[in-house]
């Protein structure tokens, strides 16, 4: 992103990141068709269709505490889908 930076008297680029230390019991999360053109400084929107996926895996948005908590039961959940994918093969 680019802010306007008053110590610096300019634009200045910046990189944030967040993690997810604990999982909520739902989650809200707003699906936007906007951008932001850095090159006219303003919101665009997106035209094309723009698809969203049906499930949300926010597993590489958690710290690495998480991670290691989340594992067993992420290892045990793809090992059943991959099982019931190849079943119906």
């Amino acid at each position: 992103r680019e802010l306007r930076s008053e110590a610096l008297g300019a634009d200045a680029i910046f990189e944030g990141s967040s993690r997810i230390s604990k999982l909520p019991e739902y989650l809200t999360t707003q699906l936007v068709r906007f951008y932001y053109k850095t090159d006219i400084r303003a919101k665009a929107k997106i035209l094309r269709a723009v698809t969203f996926p049906v499930v949300l895996d926010v597993y590489e948005f958690c710290t690495e505490e998480l991670k290691n908590e989340l594992e067993p039961a992420r290892k045990l959940k793809l090992k059943r889908e991959d099982d019931e994918a190849l079943q119906r093969m």
